[in-house]
């Protein structure tokens, strides 16, 4: 009876306040019947997503401005959405997610004699007035220790599972409390953004302790997210970190928090008579805007794991639940994809998010020392060469469509169903014209050059003319094609369409929303082939109330083997020294189809030999006599070459 009264009253205050009719009472049992079907802690949402909806309108009502009832439930909204997302209460927030309580190791950590709470000040940008973070610190006396970061609403208690497991295997563990979680201070969490700068403050402040401290970072969920940012660029001493459940970009994160919302809106009368589904986009551009920006100093843009993971080289070891519906395991996989350097991805059946630790606590931290077991391998001998990772090379010639005399340097016009050198026209505008509208003098299709990119213009009905240019490929490798794309459209009801294809590959995507959207496309080629690159536009949907064309601009576009992963150190089966010739003999095992280079002590390429479709090879190096030591690297086809393996002759 209770949710009936609250949602009648809810009814009748948006009635009240916006002269509009109360809710009908085929509305109300509509409404009755769907709350039936929750359950006791999704009641609980709903309450206080109505409680909070109630108070929050009323505010905005009383301001007595001249405002539609959407722009009052826009704003509603907003602050409901921006303070479960970002401020440092919010029962909302606590009632969606899982319970992570800290399942008794609190008292297991309190039981211990070697613990302390440690404090760092730091700058909070939001407020522009310094903060008192809090972090927990178990002392086993080790060279080595263990950072832990904590997820979203959570707190470093909420990690005891994980310091457990460590602490029996002797690693010192650092656990803060990330800024307006637990007991260190502020207002505002900002998924990473600020946050890992605070990590790494930590990080500094263990080495100022322990100077030659090896160190590991470890962080679940947001507190994964936190840790790819902070390790951007490698820290001193930190040898890898550990990504558990983490997402790949805040503003992929953002759109699933306010799908949870919006999960729950519906059951607030009046409300739900608005396509907020449609809205999401526009919902999220309104909050970048007049929300994030402005309070936050920030761009969801800003917090993006997946930019990280492709600049760090250190290892990672990224962890996920298949199960998980905060957090889609697809995240992770896009994470681990895209990363570069050495990396590992575990996925497990099952577990609620962030909760491996508890499902799978023993094979979980087997699968942890396993990964850190494997790098410390690699780095065992201070004579390797360290691996290294192939810079990013584009393989399309000028990418950033510069002009010719008659079209744009090596790219062609496809007409007729193949891709020909095609001299073009310009017209008045100054715009290469691609097609006429149905033998009339009418510009079909043109294309300018724009920035580092291309702008397309397509009138109504007209044929797509798409320009396209080839790439050689190697078979088995997999090539990723990059772009920005941005509707530059004069008109707001007349939708431009992007059409790209790579390989064997097309696709066709409507774009509405003017902000500029990246995309990306892998093709991987059977055999060595040379593939076809491919852009253009035409009009998707034509408003006659509207402008009668769409503007439509491509840029970045880039085409690059996507492998940025060395490969493995290679595995020596028998080495022989001929004193007597002065000649080294070696066989072993490295990456399949790939190069083996001999390098001397001092940097210099003394023999290379490629391995077979196994991977084996065999190599002979004369005339050693005055070599201490020789290194073997493997070198994949992107250029990636992996930590050397050590041969001493003395």
């Amino acid at each position: 009876m209770k949710k009936t009264i609250k949602l009648l009253a809810v009814g009748l205050l948006l009635g009240q306040l916006c002269a509009a009719p109360v809710v009908h009472a085929a509305e109300t049992a509509r409404v009755e019947r769907s709350a039936q079907t929750l359950t006791s802690k999704e009641k609980k949402i709903v309450d206080a997503l109505v409680d909070e909806f109630v108070t929050t309108y009323k505010a905005y009502k009383s301001e007595k401005k001249n405002r539609t009832t959407k722009s009052i439930i826009t704003d509603t909204l907003a602050d409901i959405i921006f303070n479960t997302a970002f401020g440092r209460d919010s029962e909302l927030a606590d009632l969606i997610l899982n319970d992570y309580s800290s399942y008794g190791w609190v008292d297991w950590y309190n039981s211990l004699p070697n613990t302390e709470t440690r404090e760092l000040t730091v700058y909070d940008e939001v407020t522009q007035q310094n903060l008192t973070l809090k972090s927990e610190y178990i002392d086993n006396g080790a060279d080595k220790t263990i950072l832990l970061q904590q997820g979203w609403r959570s707190n470093g208690y909420n990690m005891m599972s994980h310091a457990q497991q460590y602490s029996a295997l002797g690693y010192n563990l650092l656990i803060p409390d990330a800024r307006a979680h637990g007991e260190s201070e502020g207002d505002y969490n900002t998924f990473g953004h600020y946050e890992q700068h605070d990590l790494n403050k930590w990080l500094d402040d263990e080495l100022r302790r322990r100077p030659e401290q090896e160190l590991i970072v470890i962080g679940v969920s947001l507190g994964a997210a936190t840790t790819m940012l902070s390790q951007e660029t490698p820290h001193q001493n930190v040898i890898a970190y550990v990504a558990d459940s983490g997402f790949q970009s805040m503003d992929k994160q953002f759109r699933s928090l306010i799908g949870m919302i919006y999960e729950y809106i519906q059951f607030i009368p009046e409300i739900d008579k608005y396509d907020w589904d449609e809205s999401a986009n526009w919902l999220l551009d309104f909050m970048e805007e007049h929300r994030i920006k402005p309070i936050l100093g920030m761009s969801l843009a800003d917090v993006s794991p997946l930019a990280a993971v492709q600049k760090s080289p250190l290892p990672k070891l990224f962890l996920h639940s298949e199960a998980d519906a905060i957090i889609k395991m697809e995240q992770t996989v896009t994470l681990y994809n895209r990363a570069v350097g050495y990396k590992e991805l575990h996925t497990r059946p099952g577990s609620a998010h962030a909760q491996l630790i508890l499902d799978y606590p023993d094979e979980y931290a087997d699968i942890v020392m396993t990964f850190i077991s494997s790098v410390r391998e690699q780095q065992t001998d201070r004579n390797c060469l360290p691996a290294k990772i192939a810079e990013k090379k584009n393989l399309l010639e000028n990418p950033s469509f510069q002009l010719t005399e008659t079209g744009f340097e090596s790219w062609l016009v496809k007409e007729n169903g193949a891709f020909i050198d095609k001299r073009l026209q310009k017209n008045s505008k100054g715009e290469w014209v691609l097609s006429k509208y149905k033998k009339t003098k009418l510009d079909g299709m043109t294309a300018a050059q724009a920035g580092n990119g291309v702008s397309f213009y397509a009138y109504p009905k007209a044929e797509a003319v798409m320009l396209g240019q080839e790439v050689w490929l190697q078979a088995g490798q997999t090539y990723r094609l990059d772009f920005s794309v941005q509707n530059t459209s004069p008109g707001r009801w007349t939708i431009p369409e992007m059409i790209y294809g790579f390989g064997d590959q097309m696709h066709q995507e409507s774009l509405k929303l003017k902000k500029t959207v990246t995309k990306s496309l892998n093709y991987t080629p059977a055999t060595d082939e040379s593939a076809t690159v491919q852009f253009g536009s035409q009009v998707n949907n034509y408003n006659i109330f509207d402008y009668n064309y769409t503007y439509l601009n491509f840029s970045d576009i880039a085409i690059y083997n996507a492998d940025f992963t060395p490969p493995a150190q290679v595995k020596l089966t028998d080495t022989t020294y001929d004193v007597t010739e002065n000649k080294l003999t070696g066989t072993g095992q490295g990456e399949p189809d790939s190069l083996i280079s001999i390098v001397s002590e001092d940097g210099n390429v003394l023999k290379e030999v490629r391995t077979d479709a196994k991977g084996m090879f065999r190599f002979e190096l004369p005339h050693i006599s005055e070599l201490t030591h020789v290194h073997v690297v493997n070198c994949d086809a992107n250029g990636n070459q992996s930590i050397s393996k050590v041969l001493y002759l003395k």
